[in-house]
């Protein structure tokens, strides 16, 4: 009996733990070796992919890491009931030959999965639509489990305006859905698309929030409950930063009030401006990006006391934190850093690695939902990087767009986490399938749609949390030439709007 039963552990595991596991600690890793691009970089040098996967991918219960895999508990108890019926059935002859009864157990039988590879993508997990507080019966709050019909349809107008002569640099959805913000460069304005019925209408802002100085950096993101207001939070150059509380009144439109101030204190016992900021899932840490660190407030205690992250090293992070973002699902926040580098970093503030291969700035971070990648868009850089967080270090593939100035170009997540949608600085916006398989030799992901919206530079875009309407707005600074130079046909056509647009 002693001897079939190691033979049918042996069939059953061993092969995939060999497979997975025979690499020692450490083979492969050379003292000085140089630092490329895509490399893994700690304090201490090079390390291994092992070692930093068992330093911070602590995931959380229901999710069980298997060698450099992540996978849910769904697939892990439905392998292991395929694994308990065949045991069942061999012990069934177990039984004819010794009259033995053999008891399993789960803790016995530890499920065993392949590594999924960047031409397997990992199962998407879908977010639950967030609720509406619209009393618009024409709200479209909808699943966010989208169909790809709208790949082949031609996007409609359904609200649009003209910002002139404003600049728009960005533009967000409210977690509800009901409200639409467009920032500028020193001020935010927020739009009520629903407080009427009528189609094709143009859009005026219900509210603002004004910045003494230029805005950097703001997010929009719930409340620590389904009952509290919704936050954002800003920051802007020689300013402290600031967080507002908005709720929705009766006639669906937005009360803004300023709730609290977080004001980094530098070692002059001065004022230092944060470059980015960016809430947790709990919406009750803040973090705040500067000059070679990150400060970390906690928000139910405003004034100054933070705790700092330093990410500036031999082997770190020594520009400005241009970006940040927090995953949902992992102990761990990115930062993105002028420096074309991206640094993940653990909630106390130890650095895990540094991901290097960005050809500029980098200037936006998404975490999927599921934590599994992390995307990477930069300025002056055609490519978002799709990095695989099971194998850090390692690109799944890239999305190509259009990216020829210095000003951050927006991409979004759809709500069911199967599309990213990016603007362009061509005018155009462009949708990739993330569920199709990317190029086996360039690893290039090609679009699965486009469409020329707008005459100018297309700047920001944003997902409806519905899942049905795709905002988008334009503009870029332009220079006039002098007159005796200038010509006709070189005429630059100037378009500084926001337009959100029907998808099916």
């Amino acid at each position: 009996f002693t001897s079939t039963r190691d033979t049918l552990d042996n069939e059953m595991i061993g092969p995939h733990l060999i497979e997975e596991g025979d690499r020692k600690d450490g083979e492969g890793v050379e003292d000085g070796m140089a630092v490329g691009e895509g490399d893994v970089v700690h304090d201490g040098g090079e390390v291994s992919e092992a070692e930093v996967l068992s330093e911070f991918l602590n995931v959380p219960e229901n999710v069980e890491t298997v060698g450099s895999a992540s996978v849910t508990n769904e697939i892990c108890e439905t392998q292991n009931n395929v694994e308990l019926s065949d045991i069942d059935r061999l012990n069934d002859v177990d039984d004819e030959a010794f009259n033995i009864s053999v008891h399993t157990s789960e803790e016995e039988l530890q499920p065993t999965v392949p590594l999924i590879t960047p031409r397997e993508p990992p199962p998407q997990l879908i977010s639950e639509p967030l609720p509406s507080h619209s009393p618009d019966p024409q709200s479209p709050h909808h699943a966010p489990e989208q169909s790809s019909q709208f790949l082949s349809c031609i996007p409609q107008v359904r609200f649009s305006s003209n910002l002139s002569p404003l600049l728009p640099t960005g533009l967000h959805w409210s977690p509800c859905g009901d409200h639409l913000a467009v920032s500028s460069d020193t001020s935010i304005q927020v739009y009520s698309p629903w407080q009427d019925s009528m189609e094709d209408a143009d859009l005026t802002p219900s509210a603002s929030i004004r910045h003494a100085e230029c805005l950097y950096s703001w997010v929009w993101t719930s409340g620590p409950s389904t009952t509290s207001p919704t936050m954002l939070v800003t920051t802007g150059r020689y300013q402290p930063v600031q967080l507002y509380t908005c709720q929705s009144n009766s006639n669906n439109r937005l009360d803004i009030q300023l709730e609290s101030t977080y004001k980094c204190i530098n070692q002059l016992d001065e004022l230092s401006h944060a470059f980015s900021v960016a809430l947790d899932r709990t919406s009750s840490t803040l973090y705040c990006g500067l000059k070679g660190e990150v400060r970390v407030f906690d928000v139910s205690r405003p004034g100054r006391v933070s705790t700092c992250h330093v990410t500036r090293g031999k082997k770190g992070q020594n520009g400005i934190v241009s970006c940040l973002a927090v995953s949902d699902v992992l102990p761990v926040y990115a930062a993105g850093c002028y420096d074309r580098t991206v640094g993940l970093y653990s909630e106390q503030g130890d650095r895990l690695c540094v991901l290097r291969g960005q050809l500029g700035g980098v200037t936006q971070l998404a975490f999927t939902k599921d934590g599994t990648k992390l995307f990477a868009g930069g300025r002056k850089d055609n490519e978002v990087l799709c990095w695989d967080l099971r194998q850090p270090g390692m690109v799944l593939y890239t999305l190509q767009r259009e990216v020829t100035t210095n000003q951050t170009i927006q991409f979004t997540l759809s709500p069911c986490q199967k599309y990213l949608s990016s603007a362009n600085t061509d005018g155009s916006v462009r949708i990739w399938d993330l569920d199709r398989q990317a190029d086996s030799v360039t690893g290039v992901l090609e679009p699965a749609a486009g469409w020329l919206l707008h005459k100018d530079a297309s700047n920001g875009v944003s997902w409806h949390p519905g899942g049905e309407l795709l905002a988008t707005c334009s503009g870029q600074r332009h220079f006039k030439m002098d007159n005796e130079m200038y010509m006709e046909e070189d005429e630059e056509v100037e378009e500084n709007s926001v337009v959100v647009w029907k998808m099916s």
